[in-house]
């Protein structure tokens, strides 16, 4: 058997139509949907045809250049500026909290008793993690970090992060 290697695929010439516009954008800047449904001739809006050309332009953008964009509903992408990419964050959080929530309740789902001793074990591990990212994706638990953090002036390591937490009070 022959193991074929995943390489970096080409970008599509759409994909690439769309990141040399949002490219030019200037921090405030929004570009409608429709000009850049213009720009490719298929339509970038979500649920469309072309809203993954738009998604990554979008990520590829971020990842080579460290240019944000954000939506702004019915209308179209905003270059965001400093301050929007941090405001977002509380939605990156949000997000987080209801993915790792949907997954604990789908391992609700399940009959413990009748997985075999190792999925169980997996079981067990998934329910853990996921219930860490619930807990800490909280708008609680950011004003908690976020309490310490104006103290300290800096970012937490994570041994720090965790003292906030440890046997239920709180770290000096």
């Amino acid at each position: 058997m022959t193991e074929t290697k995943k390489g970096i695929r080409e970008r599509s010439i759409d994909t690439q139509m769309l990141m040399d516009r949002l490219d030019k954008m200037e921090v405030g800047d929004v570009v409608e949907y429709g000009e850049l449904t213009g720009l490719i001739g298929r339509d970038v809006r979500p649920s469309h045809s072309a809203y993954g050309n738009l998604q990554s332009a979008r990520h590829a953008l971020m990842m080579e250049k460290q240019k944000v964009f954000d939506t702004v509903p019915k209308v179209g992408v905003k270059r965001a500026d400093d301050v929007g990419i941090v405001a977002g964050g509380q939605n990156d959080l949000d997000g987080v909290r209801r993915r790792a929530r949907k997954g604990l309740r789908k391992l609700a789902c399940v009959k413990y008793e009748n997985l075999p001793e190792a999925h169980k074990r997996r079981h067990d591990t998934f329910a853990t993690q996921l219930g860490v990212l619930h807990q800490f994706s909280r708008r609680s638990t950011t004003k908690k970090i976020g309490s310490k953090v104006d103290t300290t002036q800096s970012k937490l390591p994570l041994g720090k992060t965790l003292e906030l937490f440890g046997n239920g009070k709180e770290a000096t």
